[in-house]
């Protein structure tokens, strides 16, 4: 069967959704809407799950707005933990509740 790579990266539109998520995963100041940011995983070792959940990229493909994920990431973690993220999944607060994801459960308000 032959196998072609390709290279995905995120589009000039998405960039500024890339730098405020990293500022945001920094622990600067953000723009609101803010996103929810839930990580799910042992700290020490093992898979990790990144689910962003955010009224900003309604109108982005999941494909883009895991990539948004995977590029904001990467600005903040070391390679070891980059490497470990299984799951990079951008939700608007409408998809959340129908993927298990409930934000009032871990923030009291909005943040």
């Amino acid at each position: 069967m032959p196998v072609q790579r390709i290279s995905k990266r995120v589009s000039e539109e998405s960039q500024s959704l890339v730098d405020r998520l990293a500022g945001e995963l920094k622990g600067e100041k953000s723009e609101d809407p803010k996103p929810y940011v839930l990580v799910e995983g042992d700290e020490a070792n093992g898979p990790l799950h990144i689910y962003v959940v955010w009224e900003e990229w309604e109108s982005l493909a999941m494909q883009e707005r895991s990539s948004v994920v995977m590029e904001a990431y990467k600005t903040c973690e070391s390679p070891e933990n980059v490497l470990r993220v299984t799951v990079a999944m951008g939700l608007t607060p409408e998809e959340a509740p129908r993927y298990g994801i409930d934000v009032s459960r871990y923030f009291s308000s909005k943040a």
